[in-house]
């Protein structure tokens, strides 16, 4: 799929993250690729992970459980061996305020990020 055919614009960021899977198996990461408003590419070396299943993405801002973290509940979109598609699917005020000013501060082009976060101000 073309970039100009996505509806948010998708960043590359080095931050901790923790992919929380059914069973409470957890997965981390250092580095969140194509990370956007409607999801995010989860790198990690295990085994696929099974299509739909539910999720939760917690991003840390700081060190784990030492301050504010974006958590973000979704599905598993597809999975391949070293990476997850994360499509979000529930995310509460505090986080997406956070999840939005994360997006911004790491785009190219902030103008296009105002536009979307304009015409879209969900996460869906």
């Amino acid at each position: 799929m073309s970039a100009n055919k996505r509806r948010f614009t998708r960043v590359v960021i080095e931050i901790p993250a923790t992919l929380v899977l059914p069973g409470e198996t957890r997965l981390t990461t250092q580095k969140l690729t194509n990370l956007s408003m409607s999801g995010c590419l989860f790198p990690h070396e295990n085994e696929p992970i099974a299509q739909g299943a539910a999720c939760r993405l917690e991003i840390y801002l700081v060190e784990p459980d030492q301050g504010p973290s974006i958590v973000v509940d979704g599905t598993i979109a597809r999975s391949e061996q070293g990476f997850a598609a994360v499509n979000f699917s529930s995310i509460e005020p505090q986080s997406l305020y956070h999840l939005k000013n994360l997006i911004r501060y790491n785009s190219k082009d902030v103008e296009t990020i105002e536009q979307e976060f304009n015409s879209r101000p969900g996460i869906i």
